[in-house]
């Protein structure tokens, strides 16, 4: 019998190679952040239906949302080099 290893393994696809090294990440994450905070700020300013961190959750479940209508890899690499549709 084989034992299982704790805490979370790849998913079926993913394995341990990253696309991008650690520092690269480590830049799209903070950027991405700061454009969520930025948006976020200035979707507030503009219609105070939302307050700043509201706008910050609605922005962040659609992004997921797009996300999650992800159908390959190449549409994915599209959107990361801005060459979406």
């Amino acid at each position: 019998m084989s034992k299982r290893k704790k805490g979370l393994g790849s998913a079926r696809g993913f394995g341990n190679q990253s696309i991008l090294p650690d520092e690269e990440l480590l830049v799209m994450s903070l950027v991405s952040q700061l454009a969520i905070d930025i948006a976020a700020q200035r979707l507030s300013e503009l219609d105070a239906i939302r307050t700043k961190a509201e706008w910050k959750d609605w922005l962040i479940e659609e992004a997921g949302q797009r996300l999650s209508e992800i159908d390959s890899e190449d549409e994915l690499e599209a959107i990361f080099l801005n060459e979406a549709e």
